[in-house]
């Protein structure tokens, strides 16, 4: 079974925006715009956006949870 776990195991144990970008398979800017409007929630340090690759599993599977029209 397809497990987001597992295909984020291949990443850094904590993301950055490019390392983000390149396992949503979209642009640098992109990955950043889910970050700034909290779709994805993560931390900025000193100007360097970060997630762990634990929490960002966590937050896709419930994204990948909710219904569209909510």
């Amino acid at each position: 079974m397809y497990s987001i776990e597992n295909f984020l195991s291949t990443y850094p144990t904590v993301l950055v925006s490019s390392d983000l970008a390149q396992a949503l398979g979209c642009s640098a800017g992109t990955a950043r715009r889910l970050l700034r409007s909290e779709v994805i929630t993560a931390s900025k340090e000193n100007g360097q956006w970060s997630i762990s690759a634990v929490d960002l599993a966590h937050q896709l599977n419930a994204l990948r949870n909710t219904p569209m029209n909510e």
